[in-house]
């Protein structure tokens, strides 16, 4: 449910139009079209609203790509540099440009950190963090529990594809969690 919307089992296209975003964790295979710009990937989810009786805005699409390379630090030629010649954490932060240019409700992230350095992986916990500041849902999966520890404010323990238990987030510790992770 989604501003009191009942959201049923809705294409990539309904869930953007609805407000949600996946940043998947195999940007390279499901998120990114390795072969296409900086540009291309960041305006993919959204081409739609570039276009007018068939006639693609192209300064648009280049003023919009060129904010996000500018609030996301991505380090790059230029918006039409392909994605392919970026470094995974830029990559990465091209992933978050095209979810972030449909002003998303719901940010669903798997792994979002995976495979990327230090810096980049602050500046993600960073950029969500204050994504949900400004009140929006961030999902946050992540198979590192210290990362998990950092970044949530309540942590959903599930079991054979049923929550289990709700922690908040108020110094937990590890053992506290995996206490209930492995509790009958």
């Amino acid at each position: 449910e989604l501003d009191g919307k009942v959201i049923e089992k809705s294409s990539p296209e309904e869930s953007i139009r609805n407000g949600m975003v996946l940043i998947c964790e195999d940007r390279r295979g499901k998120a990114l079209v390795c072969s296409l710009s900086v540009k291309q990937n960041t305006v993919l989810s959204n081409i739609d609203s570039y276009a007018k009786l068939g006639i693609v805005n192209e300064a648009k699409e280049k003023s919009d790509t060129l904010e996000k390379i500018a609030s996301l630090d991505i380090k790059t030629e230029g918006p039409d540099q392909v994605v392919s010649q970026l470094s995974g954490g830029n990559q990465q932060k091209v992933v978050f440009a095209k979810a972030l240019l449909s002003n998303p409700k719901v940010l669903l992230c798997d792994e979002p950190t995976q495979a990327v350095d230090v810096k980049t992986r602050f500046e993600i916990h960073k950029l969500l963090r204050s994504k949900a500041d400004e009140g929006n849902a961030v999902v946050f999966v992540s198979s590192d529990l210290k990362e998990v520890l950092e970044v949530a404010d309540n942590i959903q323990i599930m079991s054979g594809g049923y929550t289990k238990e709700l922690l908040e987030n108020n110094g937990l510790t590890a053992e506290q969690v995996l206490t209930c992770c492995y509790a009958d």
